[in-house]
């Protein structure tokens, strides 16, 4: 969530660091474009900014926000254990990021 006075991409920053300990500047992320679901449980629509990055040299690790956490490879097939909105928001992500997609 982006807090009050703060860009989308400080809140990826921010989260990133949060969920996954990893620290980043603010020009190590490339916007990728906006994402727009629907949710369920309760039913709402929610729009996310996506950002992206290459890199094969950081190390995450689990916080007290996640306990599990995983790097994608861009020439990987993903887990099915990946649920079907990261999955996507994931291949989209992958595609914009690949030369000549």
């Amino acid at each position: 969530m982006i807090d009050p006075g703060e860009s989308a991409r400080q809140a990826a920053i921010r989260e990133l660091e949060e969920e996954t300990a990893v620290v980043l500047a603010q020009e190590d992320l490339a916007f990728l474009g906006t994402a727009t679901f629907d949710l369920r449980g309760p039913d709402r629509r929610e729009r996310a900014a996506v950002f992206g990055m290459l890199s094969e040299r950081l190390a995450a690790s689990s916080t007290y926000e996640l306990t599990d956490v995983a790097w994608l490879e861009l020439t990987a097939p993903l887990s099915p254990e990946v649920s079907p909105l990261d999955a996507a928001i994931a291949l989209w992500a992958i595609a914009a990021m690949t030369p000549g997609q």
